[in-house]
């Protein structure tokens, strides 16, 4: 279909920082009803983005009657290439100057845009007696983009070509272990977020599950554990396997961190651990827009239990710091969706280290 189309064209673009992608599909994925609106069908516009000067080298300009009857001059993009560059020249415009320090996060660029006018005009502009409702109206809008984030991801990782993933595990595929949760003592919740009282291990299997749907997407075979056992067995159990990835979120009292690391066992690690680690952070990073804090070695009992199992790479993926922090990073709101987005990246590095050791 067409949308699926544009995605791909967005999946293979060259653009400035590549974890916006995400923001910039679902942008396209609100505005366009992923590809169902007039604009998108009739002129291959995904942001109903109208037609300003600076858009000539992309964009020609048509007159469009809008759903409530008002003409105005849009775009009309030749093919999805353009619209991906055309939006970005859209962006380059003065109102919009300074996004680059915005840029670290996918939220935090789509509230920038949305405050600099994208949405309604600028709010600095605004009279003070509108700008309430100016806020609630850009907040809203930047609530139901962000919403979209995790649709985005994946898409976006659909589109990448992975159709050899099928044909690149030696065993059973691949282990996910749920971190934390049942264990023989008892139920263990792992790190607890202050204000909204979510736990590690509900993350943990919010990543899980989208870690292994994005691999049974392309054909790799998974099974996912959240079994009463100890940590060592959890690893164990991965006899014949693959790829052995346990499921973890970071936190740290008292101060604030952000980033993503995977973690290798200091003694029994492999240089094939290690190189699934290497993606496994850089994969993770890049699809939050933090910090890579790269592969480190622990001598963890999950990873100890993998290596005596003897599977091909373990790791344990430690998506982001999910403590409370102020600023809150990330906001209390966000936190399932990085982990979904984090899980999905997580699937995306397992393919890249299967493709490259068949």
């Amino acid at each position: 279909m067409s949308f699926d189309a544009f995605t791909f064209a967005l999946s293979r673009a060259d653009i400035e920082f590549e974890h916006l992608k995400v923001a910039q599909l679902a942008q396209a994925i609100l505005e366009s009803g992923r590809g169902s609106s007039d604009l998108f069908r009739r002129f291959k516009n995904p942001y109903g983005m109208k037609y300003r000067t600076e858009m000539e080298p992309f964009a020609q300009s048509v007159a469009y009657i809008d759903a409530v009857g008002e003409t105005d001059q849009y775009c009309h993009f030749p093919d999805y290439e353009s619209a991906v560059a055309g939006y970005w020249a859209f962006i380059e415009r003065k109102p919009y100057a300074g996004w680059r320090r915005a840029a670290a996060t996918a939220r935090e660029y789509v509230e920038f845009i949305a405050y600099a006018g994208y949405v309604g005009g600028s709010h600095d502009a605004m009279p003070d007696d509108k700008k309430p409702a100016d806020a609630m109206s850009k907040d809203r809008y930047i609530a139901a983009v962000v919403k979209q984030f995790a649709e985005a991801q994946g898409r976006l990782f659909a589109a990448q070509p992975k159709s050899a993933a099928a044909q690149t595990w030696k065993g059973k595929g691949v282990y996910i272990d749920v971190g934390h949760g049942p264990k023989p003592g008892g139920f263990d919740p792992g790190a607890v977020h202050a204000e909204t009282k979510l736990d590690e291990h509900a993350l943990n299997t919010i990543a899980a599950a989208a870690c292994a749907h994005e691999l049974r997407q392309v054909g790799v075979p998974v099974t996912v554990s959240d079994a009463r056992v100890s940590n060592y067995q959890a690893g164990a159990a991965a006899t014949q396997y693959d790829v052995f990835v346990s499921i973890h979120h970071n936190a740290i009292n008292g101060k604030s961190a952000q980033g993503s690391e995977a973690i290798f066992h200091r003694s029994k690690g492999t240089a094939a651990d290690r190189q699934l680690a290497t993606l496994a952070a850089k994969a993770m990073a890049n699809a939050l827009g933090i910090t890579n804090r790269g592969a480190k070695e622990s001598a963890v009992a999950v990873l100890s239990g993998a290596r005596d199992a003897k599977v091909r790479a373990a790791v344990l993926a430690e998506l982001y710091f999910m403590h409370q922090q102020s600023p809150a990073n990330p906001p209390p709101s966000d936190l399932e969706d990085w982990s979904a987005r984090g899980g999905a990246a997580l699937a995306g590095a397992i393919c890249d280290w299967l493709q490259a050791n068949v």
